[in-house]
C-alpha cells in the first residue's frame, strides 16, 4: 500500500513521514525512545527543520543530535502512521499521573447536553491539583442539566486516576482564539482568580 492510500485509510492520521524525514516517540520524563501505539512527545529530525520560533529562545527545543523537540503528544501505530492527540503543555499532573484532558473532553463532549468541553488542572481546598470539567450546553433552553450525573457518565468511562475530582461545571462562554482554539491559559488564569476573589471576598453587611 502506498503512501497517500495508506494515509488515506487511517482517520485521523497525520500520515506517514514523508522523505528525508525522522520521527520519533519519546517519553517525557526519561526521554526514552517509546514503540508503536506509546504516547509521549513527538521529536523530528530533518535537514530543513526549523531553526526555532519566531521572537522565541528555542534552544531548548533542538538537542545536540539535532532533534526538535516539537511539544506534540502524539504516537505512531504498527504501519508508522503518526497520530497527534494534545500538546505536552497541556498535561494534567495529578501525583505520579499525568492525564491527557483532550480524553476527557471527547468523553464529555460525547454526552447529549453538551455542545463544547475543556478540562483543566485547578487547585482544590487542599491546594492540590486535580482535573475540572467545565462544559458549555447545547442549549440555553435545555432542563437544569444534572451534573452528578454528568460526572458519573465521565468517570466510569476512565481509570479511577483519571476521575474529575474537581466536578464538571457549567459555563456561559469559553474564550477562543482566532482559530476556534479554548484560549486554556487565559481561561485556566481567570478561573483561579475567580475562585481566590470568591474565597477571600469579606462577608457584606
Amino acid at each position: 500500500m502506498n503512501h497517500v492510500k495508506l494515509s488515506n485509510s487511517k482517520s485521523g492520521s497525520a500520515g506517514m513521514p514523508c522523505g528525508g524525514t525522522c520521527c520519533k516517540i519519546v517519553d517525557i520524563k526519561s526521554g526514552e525512545i517509546l514503540g508503536p501505539n506509546q504516547t509521549g512527545e513527538l521529536c523530528v529530525k530533518s535537514d530543513t527543520i526549523m531553526e526555532g520560533y519566531q521572537v522565541q529562545n528555542s534552544s531548548d527545543r533542538i538537542g545536540s543530535s539535532g532533534w526538535f523537540k516539537t511539544g506534540d503528544l502524539a504516537y505512531y501505530d504498527e504501519y508508522h502512521c503518526f497520530y497527534i492527540i494534545d500538546r505536552v503543555t497541556e498535561l494534567i499532573n495529578v501525583g505520579e499521573k499525568s492525564i491527557h484532558p483532550c480524553k476527557l473532553e471527547s468523553i464529555l463532549m460525547e454526552h447529549p447536553v453538551v455542545d463544547r468541553a475543556v478540562v483543566l488542572g485547578l487547585p482544590d481546598s487542599n491546594n492540590e491539583v486535580v482535573p475540572v470539567g467545565f462544559i458549555l450546553p447545547k442549549s440555553t433552553t435545555e432542563p437544569e442539566i444534572d451534573l452528578n450525573e454528568l460526572l458519573e457518565y465521565v468517570n466510569k468511562q476512565v481509570d479511577e486516576d483519571e476521575n474529575l475530582k474537581g466536578g464538571v461545571r457549567i459555563v456561559n462562554n469559553l474564550p477562543l482564539t482566532v482559530t476556534g482554539k479554548v484560549r486554556r491559559k487565559f481561561f485556566k488564569e481567570s478561573m483561579i482568580s475567580e475562585e481566590k476573589t470568591e474565597v477571600e471576598e469579606p462577608p457584606t453587611d
